[in-house]
């Protein structure tokens, strides 16, 4: 009763034990020797008055996260967090009720609901994945400590809950730079090659630091290009503070500026003029689940790639791995825009190469059968894009454009070597000259 005076006076939340202690009178009147006590308490207007059989909350978990939102929107966080965050309550409010009060969230409750989501199925047979999940534990401790902070509570039920990274190793694969350069001369789609390229050769991420990417940002004589990336300050979806940084154009890299440059259009300032804003439909759209990568996949299928997790991000983290192994970690970080603590934990990989030659077998083939044979957590690649890039090496692919043959009508008569081809009325689908073809 003592607490409950004092916290009245002060105009402060009770303490997490007087809530629950309060919760549970008058419904077992036997267990606490009273009748009647928690109406007599809130007619004085020392505790909240119950609705029903239910309290009614001075302190709703859904009003006090409503008002978090708002204030971030204010604050001019960006859209995709505010998005995040509403993400985050709506698994929140899946086992806990967005009445219930704010005090009388045990560290139970949070075990309970942690364990409960790590059950639940939102779609068959498909549940949330440990990454996901450490998101939405990551982000409900934010909620938390700012209601600790608003000292609603003293302390924050969730800080013990332990969930698995943002980074989940399984999915990480080592893409070779082949591959990429084989989609790159063989997909008509010329935005679908450029994304895988330019994700790739330069290491950009896709979309935030193509949708600035200019012509005059090219610059063939220093051998550098400028990257105004949007993984700056924001407000709101209106970036004010735009991330900039200069990356050498690596020699696998300029091909790729030159196609740009020959499908280019007079006047045209941008690489990529429909993605020029982030407020264009496209990225709106994406923002609402919608895929950019959905296009570049249907021509993987198309040309008989296998596809990788992360399409994306793996061809970042693997040009990451690939300049980490000739350049100090410092240059490779300016270069790529993120820290050494970030290129170390998520884009960071060992190959199959590293244990070759490791092991004093630094051949291809050697290191193929590893990739192929020995596959584990340690070694990040996926054997079928292994057997890929072994098979493209060895000049085994004669089925390099299947698509074009539905198309065209037409087949291959060199598959049993690597040279160009001896009339021109036959396209050597290993040098990619559809256009002598036609």
């Amino acid at each position: 009763m003592e607490a409950i005076k004092d916290a009245f006076e002060k105009e402060v939340a009770l303490d997490q034990h007087t809530s629950l202690w309060i919760q549970k009178i008058d419904k077992d009147p036997k267990a606490y020797g009273v009748n009647d006590l928690h109406s007599k308490l809130a007619k004085i207007g020392l505790i909240p008055s119950r609705i029903g059989n239910e309290i009614q909350s001075k302190f709703p978990l859904k009003k006090y996260l409503q008002k978090y939102i708002e204030d971030g929107i204010k604050n001019g966080k960006h859209a995709q967090t505010i998005d995040k965050w509403k993400y985050t309550i709506k698994a929140l409010f899946r086992f806990i009720p967005p009445s219930t009060d704010i005090r009388n969230i045990t560290v139970l409750d949070a075990k309970n609901w942690y364990d409960s989501i790590s059950n639940y199925e939102f779609k068959p047979n498909k549940k949330y994945s440990v990454c996901t999940l450490g998101k939405y534990v990551k982000v409900i401790r934010q909620f938390f400590e700012e209601f600790k902070d608003m000292e609603i509570i003293s302390r924050n039920p969730f800080r013990k809950i332990r969930s698995a990274g943002n980074s989940d190793p399984s999915r990480k694969v080592y893409v070779a730079k082949e591959v990429a350069q084989y989609f790159f001369e063989n997909c008509p789609d010329y935005q679908s090659k450029m994304l895988i390229a330019l994700a790739r050769m330069a290491g950009l991420r896709i979309p935030s630091d193509i949708i600035m990417l200019k012509f005059e940002d090219i610059d063939f004589e220093k051998g550098l290009f400028v990257i105004h990336g949007l993984k700056g300050k924001t407000n709101g979806d209106r970036v004010v503070e735009m991330e900039k940084r200069i990356c050498p154009i690596f020699p696998d890299l300029k091909p790729v500026f030159l196609e740009a440059l020959r499908n280019r259009v007079e006047g045209q300032e941008f690489i990529f003029p429909v993605c020029k804003q982030w407020n264009d439909p496209i990225f709106a759209k994406q923002r609402k689940g919608k895929n950019i990568s959905m296009n570049v996949r249907r021509w993987f299928k198309k040309l008989g790639i296998p596809l990788w997790a992360k399409l994306f991000v793996n061809l970042r983290a693997s040009l990451i791995t690939d300049l980490l192994d000739k350049y100090q970690q410092y240059f490779v970080c300016k270069w790529l825009g993120n820290t050494p603590n970030v290129a170390d934990k998520y884009y960071r990989m060992i190959t199959p190469e590293h244990i070759a030659v490791a092991a004093g077998k630094g051949d291809s083939k050697i290191a193929n059968e590893i990739a192929t044979k020995n596959g584990n957590e340690n070694v990040n690649f996926s054997p079928d894009l292994v057997t890929f890039h072994a098979k493209m090496q060895s000049c085994q692919l004669n089925e390099k454009k299947p698509y074009l043959h539905a198309v065209y009508g037409f087949k291959s008569e060199n598959s049993g070597n690597c040279s160009f081809p001896t009339r021109t009325r036959t396209l050597n689908i290993l040098v990619n000259s559809e256009a002598l073809y036609h």
